[in-house]
Parts: structure tokens; C-alpha cells; sequence
């Protein structure tokens, strides 16, 4: 990953002082230099969430981590899919194990982009300081889920989804996962308008900005 920051920056200096340099030239690099800074946000979050270790008093900083779940799945949204952030303006903190929650995250965000896959729409993403607890909200106005089928997601292969899209395990894990760090999870959904999801962790530990 050093190398290709290094070389981005090495580029960027023989250009600047080269009869190259150019208006189109310099909007190039700076293309260049978004897809780096994403990749290196990419890679950072990677190897601090997959070498996490079994322990369950980990600090997460919850907006770093949702911003590096969102970017992994940029590639995901393309054009189709806005995204909207609200983050409150203080650092907010969770103890718990961070490759666990980053993966539970991981499979709610995924589930939420491919509920809107095909027609597109707005992903929500919030997270909102309760006094004794921290409330994260991931919004979606995808196909949404059918009243029947509610009180199912939470059930290991339970999918609605075409046979090869999915095998029914990426929100069991998550909810499996939360339930673990003593969060609460709320789902509201309404067919063909989207869904909601609402996760409440406890005892969270803030640092004003």
C-alpha cells in the first residue's frame, strides 16, 4: 500500500514540474488521488477489523467504522444508490470485539445495498447519542420485507432471494453478533417502501470534538 501512495505522490511531483502539467492533467491526478485515499481507508480498516483479537473490551469508534464499511461497498452502490450520513458531533465509542461488530455491520449495510440493487434508491446511515446508549440507524428504501417474513430474518438460511444471491445467513450473523455486545436490535419495514433497522448498544463512551 506504501508503494502505491508513494508512487501516486512521486508522479504527482514529476508532472507538476514537467511542460505536462495542465489543466486536464492535474484533474486526472486528482481522480487518481480519491481512488487512493479510498483504497488506502480500504486497506486500513482491513487490517485493523480481521487481526482483531478475541476480546470483547475493544474502543470502537463507531463513525470510523461505518465509513470503512461504507467504502468498502462503494462499488456496490455505483451510481444507483445515494448515500446519506448523519453522525453526531462527538467522537462516540463502544467497548466490544471490533472484527465481530465490523462484520455484523458489513452484512446489515450489504443487505440493505442489495435490497435496492435493482431499481436503486437512498441508504441511510445515522448514529445518535442517548445519553446511556448509542442508537444506530441503517435506512433503506428498498423492496422492503413482507409482515410474515419479519419475525424470520433473524433465523439462519432463511431468504427470500433468488437461488445464487444469497444464502440466508448474513442477518442472522449480525443479529447474532449484536445480541452478543447487549444491543437491542428493531426492525420496521413496509413492503415495497423499505426498512429500518435500529441498533441500540449500552454504556457508550463519548469524546466531544
Amino acid at each position: 500500500m506504501n508503494f502505491i501512495v508513494g508512487g501516486y505522490y512521486g508522479l504527482k511531483d514529476e508532472i507538476e514540474n514537467s511542460s505536462l502539467k495542465s489543466e486536464k492533467t492535474m484533474m486526472f491526478l486528482e481522480s487518481i488521488k480519491v481512488g487512493v485515499d479510498r483504497t488506502t481507508k480500504i486497506v486500513k480498516g482491513l487490517n485493523q477489523y480481521t487481526r482483531s483479537v478475541d476480546s470483547s473490551d475493544e474502543v470502537i469508534n463507531l463513525e470510523e467504522m461505518l465509513e470503512n464499511c461504507l467504502a468498502i461497498l462503494s462499488h456496490n452502490l455505483r451510481d444507483k444508490i445515494n448515500v446519506k450520513k448523519h453522525f453526531e458531533n462527538k467522537t462516540l465509542y463502544i467497548l466490544g470485539n471490533s472484527g465481530k461488530i465490523y462484520q455484523a455491520f458489513l452484512n446489515l449495510l450489504t443487505n440493505s445495498i442489495q435490497a435496492m440493487e435493482e431499481s436503486g434508491g437512498e441508504l441511510e446511515v445515522s448514529v445518535k447519542y442517548q445519553r446511556s446508549s448509542i442508537l444506530i440507524e441503517v435506512k433503506d428504501t428498498g423492496i422492503g420485507i413482507r409482515k410474515e417474513h419479519i419475525h424470520q430474518i433473524e433465523t439462519p438460511f432463511f431468504t427470500t432471494k433468488e437461488p445464487g444471491k444469497g444464502v440466508g445467513l448474513g442477518l442472522s450473523i449480525a443479529y447474532k453478533i449484536f445480541k452478543e455486545h447487549s444491543a437491542n436490535i428493531k426492525v420496521e419495514s413496509e413492503w415495497g417502501k423499505g426498512t429500518t433497522f435500529m441498533i441500540t448498544f449500552p454504556n457508550p463512551i463519548e469524546e466531544t470534538r
